[in-house]
């Protein structure tokens, strides 16, 4: 096995202490972080930070009670570069190659809001409700990430909050059209641009050139956030949704339905993802 993820709500940080938030974190990273047989990187959840309203006060959330994008860089090891992975300086996303089996492992950020005050000095966007990406971040994958792929590569992309199309508010899903676009133009290798006028996540307008390339070969994009298994198409890739680890109504106590796992496999000759569901997790694959 080259690489473990832990795809987000890793902890659920909605604890009134602050000290206990941080305390839960602390407590999983230093575990997860701790073994050395594979490289290891850590993706934020949605529950993370802890910003539910109904444990804060009158409603409002305020920076002193929840965790901080600097403090998830610190915890998430951003900063110390273990497993000789390629971030945009100490971002929560990066990526890692892995030359003999020719794929490039992508992990991206789906809770990336801006760190803006109410005037009452509240936080406007919170992770627990607000998911999206902002320019640096797009510029970033298709730039780098997917721009300065090898050709021959296989790229397979990780987040919390799956990659999709979707109708309800706004707040659910910024920019996620964009990485669509951006993925699917990668997989046709044509020139795509991208621009948005969304509040506080505004594209200003880029264009990249995948035409150039001879291959482009993209697994899926994993994720989780659902609690539940899925397969959702975005035209030319799969996202695929992983069950939760946290216990569900059918989790049984020393049962195989105690947890649920999914080791991942690619063979990049088949083009074919297959994964083995462990525990409530079931085993299925595609095609690619």
């Amino acid at each position: 096995m080259q690489v473990l993820i832990c795809g987000g709500d890793n902890v659920d940080s909605e604890q009134i202490s602050y000290e206990q938030k941080i305390s839960n974190m602390q407590s999983y990273l230093s575990f997860f972080y701790s073994g050395k047989s594979a490289d290891r990187f850590a993706i934020r959840g949605n529950h993370d930070q802890g910003g539910l309203i109904s444990y804060n006060q009158n409603g409002k959330v305020f920076p002193k009670d929840i965790i901080s994008d600097d403090l998830f860089k610190k915890q998430m090891k951003s900063e110390e570069n273990l497993y000789g992975e390629v971030r945009d300086d100490n971002s929560l996303y990066g990526y890692k190659d892995y030359h003999q089996q020719k794929i490039r492992v992508v992990f991206v950020d789906s809770l990336d809001n801006p760190e803006i005050l109410n005037n009452d000095g509240s936080l406007k966007y919170l992770a627990q409700w607000d998911y999206g990406y902002q320019e640096k971040q797009l510029k970033w994958i298709a730039s780098v990430a997917l721009g300065k792929c090898p050709d021959n590569y296989h790229v397979i992309m990780f987040s919390h909050i799956p990659l999709r199309i979707r109708q309800e508010e706004l707040r659910n899903h910024r920019n996620f059209d964009l990485l669509i676009n951006l993925i699917n133009s990668f997989i046709n290798r044509r020139t795509v641009t991208l621009q948005s006028n969304i509040k506080d996540f505004e594209v200003q307008e880029f264009t990249t050139d995948f035409s150039i390339r001879e291959e482009s070969n993209f697994v899926g994009f994993i994720s989780g956030h659902d609690h539940t298994e899925s397969i959702i198409q975005n035209e030319y890739f799969k996202t695929i949704v992983c069950d939760n680890a946290w216990p569900e109504d059918d989790s049984y106590l020393n049962s195989y339905k105690e947890d649920s796992f999914t080791i991942l496999q690619i063979d990049i000759v088949n083009r074919k993802l297959i994964l083995n569901g462990f525990g409530r997790s079931t085993i299925r694959s595609i095609d690619y």
